[in-house]
């Protein structure tokens, strides 16, 4: 279905074709907003996997002598 052809059917004779064709229309949006919002809960599933991993390969802090190390972690990709 194309946006096209809502707009062509809703000028024509017949209501009820337009009204099929906003409604499909409505569906397919509604569809594609749920599929949107999962895809932002993967990818910030995927960062916290990532971020977990990565700071998990950090070394633990451990003294040098009379001095303690400093472990940092820092993301390079922002949020």
């Amino acid at each position: 279905m194309e946006v096209t052809e809502l707009i062509r059917a809703r000028g024509g004779p017949s209501g009820n074709r337009a009204r099929v064709l906003e409604a499909e229309l409505y569906t397919r949006a509604r569809e594609l907003q749920e599929v949107n919002e999962r895809l932002r809960q993967a990818h910030a599933r995927e960062r916290e996997v990532a971020l977990a991993l990565q700071t998990a390969m950090l070394p633990a802090p451990s003294p040098m002598g009379h001095h303690w190390t400093a472990v940092r972690y820092c993301p390079a990709a922002a949020p």
